[in-house]
C-alpha cells in the first residue's frame, strides 16, 4: 500500500476540471467522517503525543504522520473493525485515507482488470501415503513423550512393521497400484489404533496430560484427515479435504494448467486500476473465479468513486450473466462476441487492446510478485500470518512501482530544469 502524505501530493493530471482530488476533498467534507475529522483536535494530540515520544533520527520514516496514528485510534472504535481489517478497509476507502492525512494517487480510474491467481504455500506434495504417515509418526511420537513424562508403560502396535514397510514403499520409483493400496489400508489401520490408544491414554490421565494450543489443533487435523482418508479409501466424495495436519486450513486448488494442476495455498481475484493491485475476494477455499466480475467492478467504483467503462477479463469471465451485466452498463469488455464474427469496427479494436492490456499487466503483476516479493511459495505457520504476509507483498510491489513514477517523474523535471 504506497502511503503519501495528503500535504506532499500535487495534482498530476494538466486540467483543473480532472482534479479528482479536489472532488474527493469535498465529499469527504461533506460527509460524516469527514465531519467528525473537524471536531476532533488531531493535529494538538498529535504534537502532545510527539513531544512525548523518542524517535531515533536515523529510523525509517512513519509510515502515517503522527495525527495519523491518533486518527487511527479513532477509526477503529468507529469501524468496529480488528487491527488487520481497519488496514484493509483503510486501503480500499478514500475518506479514511484522508481522515489519517494520506492518500493512494492513482489515474485512469474507468478501467477494471481482473483475474485470478494461486499463492502458493510452502507445503510438500501431499499425496494420501505422506499425509497419513505424518499423522501415525506425530501421534506415536506425541503418545510416546506422554507415557514416558507419565512413567506408564506405552501401549503395544504395529507402529515399527509399518514404518519399515512405508519406508520400502517411499524408495520404489513408481510404486504400483497395488502397493499404494496395501500400504494405505495398513496406514488407515494403524492410525486407528493410535488414535484409540492415545483416547484411551487421556481418559485415564486426564488431569496430568496437558497439550498445547498447537498440539491439539493438529490432533483435530488428525481426526479430520482419518474421516476423510476412510472415505477416499472406500471410494467416497471427501469435500474441505484437509493436506497437511501442519496447516489443516490448505486446500487443493485445481488450476488445469499443463505443468501443475494442482496448488495448493490461497486463491485470490485481484483487480489492478492503473497497473496498482487489490485483492477484492480471497479464499483458502477453491471458487470460481468467473462469477465475481460484478463484485470486482463494484468494488473498484468504491474505491475510486468512478464509474468503469472498461473490463479485462479472462474468458472464464464471459458467461452470459457477465456479459448482460457489462451490456446493461455500456462497458466495453475483452470477452470474445458470440457467434459470427462480425466486420472489423471500432469496438473489435478496443476490445483487443483491452485484452492484451489485461494479459501484459494482470499477469506481469502475478508473476512479479511471486518472484521478487515472497510469494511464491508462500513459508507461514497459521492462516492469519500467510493472508498477512500475502496482503503486504502484494502492497510492497504496489510500492514499488509508484516509487518508479515517481523517480521517473522526477527525472524528467530534472531534464527540463537542465533544458531551461
Amino acid at each position: 500500500m504506497k502511503l503519501q502524505k495528503i500535504s506532499q501530493i500535487s495534482p498530476t493530471l494538466p486540467f483543473t476540471e480532472f482534479d479528482f482530488l479536489q472532488k474527493y476533498r469535498s465529499s469527504f467534507a461533506s460527509s460524516e467522517l469527514g465531519r467528525i475529522y473537524h471536531t476532533l483536535p488531531l493535529k494538538e494530540m498529535g504534537r502532545l503525543i510527539a513531544s512525548k515520544l523518542r524517535r531515533c533520527p536515523q529510523g525509517r520514516k512513519p509510515l502515517f504522520p503522527i495525527e495519523g496514528e491518533v486518527a487511527l485510534m479513532f477509526l477503529r472504535p468507529y469501524t468496529g473493525l480488528s487491527d488487520d481489517g481497519l488496514v484493509e478497509m483503510l486501503n480500499g476507502n478514500l475518506h479514511m485515507q484522508m481522515f489519517c492525512g494520506v492518500l493512494i494517487d492513482l489515474s485512469r480510474l474507468d478501467r477494471c482488470l481482473t483475474d485470478a491467481t494461486c499463492y502458493e504455500s510452502l507445503l510438500r506434495y501431499p499425496t494420501d501415503v505422506k499425509l497419513l504417515w505424518e499423522c501415525c509418526d506425530w501421534l506415536h511420537s506425541l503418545m510416546a513423550a506422554t507415557c514416558k513424562s507419565l512413567k506408564e508403560k506405552q501401549p503395544r502396535n504395529k507402529f515399527n512393521d509399518v514404518a519399515k514397510a512405508r519406508l520400502a514403499y517411499a524408495k520404489q520409483r513408481r510404486p504400483k497400484k497395488q502397493a499404494t493400496q496395501k500400504m494405505l489400508r495398513r496406514l488407515l489401520s494403524l492410525l486407528c489404533k493410535l488414535g484409540s490408544q492415545w483416547s484411551s491414554l487421556r481418559r485415564r490421565f486426564s488431569p496430568d496430560i496437558r497439550l498445547t494450543a498447537e498440539q491439539e489443533k493438529r490432533l483435530t487435523a488428525i481426526q479430520a484427515v482419518y474421516r476423510q482418508q476412510s472415505d477416499l479409501f472406500n471410494k467416497k466424495e471427501v469435500r474441505h479435504r484437509v493436506v497437511s495436519i501442519d496447516r489443516p486450513y490448505i486446500r487443493p486448488i485445481v488450476r488445469g494448467k499443463e505443468n501443475k494442476r494442482v496448488e495448493f495455498g490461497a486463491k485470490a481475484n485481484n483487480i489492478q486500476i492503473d497497473g496498482i493491485s487489490f485483492i477484492e475476494h480471497h479464499s483458502f477455499e477453491a471458487f470460481n473465479e468467473g462469477i465475481r466480475l460484478k463484485q470486482a467492478v463494484e468494488y473498484q467504483e468504491e474505491l475510486t468513486g468512478v464509474e468503469v467503462r472498461e473490463v479485462g477479463a479472462d474468458t472464464i469471465y464471459a458467461n452470459n450473466d457477465n456479459r448482460s451485466y457489462c451490456t446493461e452498463r455500456n462497458i466495453t469488455t475483452s470477452f470474445v462476441r458470440k457467434g459470427p464474427q462480425p466486420k472489423e469496427d471500432g469496438t473489435g479494436a478496443a476490445r483487443r487492446i483491452i485484452g492484451k492490456l489485461r494479459a501484459t499487466l494482470m499477469e506481469g503483476s502475478f508473476g512479479n510478485q511471486k518472484q521478487h516479493y515472497g510469494v511464491s511459495r508462500i513459508a507461514a505457520r497459521n492462516k492469519d500470518s500467510e493472508t498477512l504476509q500475502l496482503f503486504f507483498a502484494i502492497h510492497m510491489a504496489n510500492a514499488a512501482i509508484l516509487a518508479e513514477r515517481r523517480r521517473r517523474e522526477e527525472e524528467k523535471l530534472r531534464e527540463k530544469r537542465n533544458t531551461a
